[in-house]
């Protein structure tokens, strides 16, 4: 009752001035069955599909490092690999919905969560 909210918006606070080295600070610790930690960089293809479960519930991968670039039809591409910025403007592209059954839109304000987390994402990896 303490924590109800009065806004409807959301935003990020990434701690200190930027001059630093950049943590992993961001990263998820997963206690296996058999009693061991392991560590998910955020920079793993399963990072958002742990963090937001209820987003991907059929564990679909992520954004990684290793995503191929399609190249166009002249042959022409900027890079190898997909950079966060290209996949996640992909991720959140309207769509109709009879190309996107899983609308992440219909998320409410964990959809808004996940595009603030996206862009603090990009922005700490772009340092």
């Amino acid at each position: 009752r303490h924590n109800i909210s009065t806004a409807d918006e959301i935003a990020v606070i990434i701690p200190g001035d930027w001059s630093e080295e950049v943590s992993n600070k961001r990263d998820i610790i997963l206690r296996l069955q058999g009693g061991e930690l392991k560590r998910i960089s955020q920079l793993s293809h399963a990072y958002s599909t742990l963090h937001y479960v209820l987003l991907f519930p059929s564990g679909e991968e992520g954004w990684h490092l290793d995503i191929p670039l399609n190249v166009n039809q002249q042959g022409n591409r900027r890079a190898k690999k997909v950079t966060q910025l290209l996949y996640y403007a992909y991720r959140i592209h309207l769509r109709p919905a009879r190309m996107d059954h899983n609308n992440i839109f219909r998320g409410g304000r964990l959809f808004q969560q996940y595009v603030v987390d996206a862009w603090a994402s990009i922005e700490q990896n772009n340092l």
